[in-house]
């Protein structure tokens, strides 16, 4: 009995050391940077944090924010390393960037912020109104001397209207769509 228990505590010992193995097991990866290549591993039980603060550990006291790309997909943070089934010796591409400090609000009106007419006034907006008032002075002007155009002329402000109209409509459309 007693060696039929020994051989039995012996295989779960053989097990777990078996166990542990397959989890501290490393797979080979390359790291691109640029047009740099460089060789590193990873354990199936590494999350990608834990990957890149190992990778490059001087990052984020430079102010630096690196991405993971592997198959043109982002790998995130939180998963685990092996949750990407990574073969041996893939590539995943490390795009390093400056980390952008977010802006507050600032108390001066920034141009989106405008208002004319009660509505958000953007930069587009803005174009066709000055466009429109550019177009009502033409207008104006053929109304008082109409001998100062011909007729290319006259059709050329008459087709440029129209256009303007036809912006304006889309402009309207789109902005009661919220776009």
């Amino acid at each position: 009995m007693e060696r039929e228990e020994w051989e039995l505590v012996v295989k779960q010992d053989k097990k777990e050391e078996q166990e542990m193995n397959e989890q501290e097991e490393e797979i080979p990866i390359r790291v691109r940077v640029g047009e740099q290549l460089y060789a590193h591993a990873f354990t199936k039980n590494d999350s990608v944090q834990e990957f890149v603060d190992r990778v490059f550990p001087m990052l984020k006291e430079d102010g630096k924010r690196v991405r993971m790309i592997y198959k043109g997909g982002l790998l995130e943070f939180t998963k685990l390393m092996m949750q990407y089934n990574f073969e041996p010796d893939d590539v995943i591409h490390a795009i390093i960037t400056d980390i952008v400090p977010e802006t507050t609000q600032s108390s001066t009106s920034s141009p989106s912020n405008e208002m004319l007419f009660g509505m958000p006034l953007r930069a587009a907006d803005a174009l066709l109104l000055f466009t429109g008032i550019i177009l009502l002075a033409l207008w104006f002007v053929y109304g008082n001397y109409p001998q100062s155009f011909n007729a290319v002329s006259f059709l050329m402000l008459l087709s440029l209207s129209g256009f303007h109209a036809y912006c304006v409509y889309c402009a309207f459309i789109l902005s009661n769509l919220g776009r």
